[in-house]
């Protein structure tokens, strides 16, 4: 199974900085989703919640990490506060440590998903409370968005479909809106490697040999394409169905990959949510006034 964590640095208050924006693109970069078909056939909530071990989480060590009564640290696995959206977000960690410290203290159950703990002795999780599935709270909190792992798919359904829920309800960091949040392809620009949630119309798909574009601009225009490597596509099943995303309105999350034409990377059908054909003349999918049971189909190859 491979390993991968967000590189951060120890502070002085036991919890962890960013340590780098490339450093933590990598590894990031790293935890980007692996898993295909409809929400329900990826995990069940009994499959969710198998084969949990035991323990007394006694204090929220960092806004991402939960410490038990013996000293073992749970890296809450899958999600982050909304400072990975936007670094000088005011509060964004602060908020997002005080939610994990009060949903998540007590007993817990928790799956580990990575063989050893990571560099700072924090073990990837999966972990539940009297309450349910501690992620996906989260994330229906307003505080976290989704980052779907790519080495196992346990629960990842219900923490995508939590973080919908809360952004429909203007929870937390939703309150006004997504907008702030969820760009246009017309309001990303290239150089940065920030990671970003945007959504549009695929206007094209352009299959090369090592790579596939789909992209949200004209030929002639320098605008944003997501990116597919060679080595990742048949994970999306056949080329043919990821042709078919031409002409959708689709909502991608993941890194941009700093070239001076904005590339966003993408590993994993997961981080594709789709919403059908777009109208005449649409350029983007209006999220905010989307009606209820209008959300977008993750991995809808």
């Amino acid at each position: 199974m491979e390993q991968c964590s967000l590189s951060r640095r120890k502070t002085s208050s036991g919890g962890f900085a960013a340590a780098g924006r490339r450093a933590a693109i990598g590894a990031a970069l790293c935890i980007l989703g692996l898993v295909s078909g409809p929400h329900a056939a990826v995990s069940s909530p009994v499959e969710c919640a198998a084969g949990l071990a035991r323990g007394l989480a006694v204090d929220a060590a960092d806004a991402r990490t939960l410490r038990l009564e013996d000293g073992r640290l749970l890296r809450l696995e899958g999600i982050e506060p909304f400072s990975l959206l936007e670094p000088d977000l005011a509060d964004a960690e602060q908020k997002a440590a005080r939610a994990l410290a009060e949903l998540g203290l007590g007993p817990v159950r928790y799956r580990a998903v990575a063989r050893k703990p990571d560099r700072y002795g924090r073990t990837r999780a999966l972990v539940f409370t009297a309450d349910g599935f501690l992620n996906a709270r989260l994330a229906e909190e307003g505080l976290f968005v989704a980052v779907p792992p790519l080495d196992h798919n346990a629960c990842v359904a219900e923490t995508m479909a939590a973080e919908e829920r809360g952004r429909r309800a203007k929870k937390g960091f939703w309150e006004n809106g997504a907008r702030r949040f969820v760009r246009r392809p017309s309001d990303v620009r290239g150089g940065v490697t920030d990671f970003v949630i945007v959504e549009g119309m695929i206007r094209s798909v352009g299959a090369r040999p090592r790579r596939t574009y789909l992209n949200f601009t004209g030929a002639r225009e320098a605008g944003l394409s997501a990116v597919i490597e060679g080595k990742d596509r048949d994970r999306f099943g056949s080329a043919e169905a990821i042709d078919r995303l031409a002409g959708r309105v689709v909502r991608v999350r993941g890194f941009l990959s700093g070239a001076e034409r904005p590339a966003l990377s993408v590993r994993s059908p997961l981080q594709v949510e789709t919403f059908g054909a777009a109208a005449p003349g649409e350029g983007y999918g209006d999220l905010d006034s989307r009606p209820e049971g209008g959300q977008g189909n993750p991995h809808g190859f």
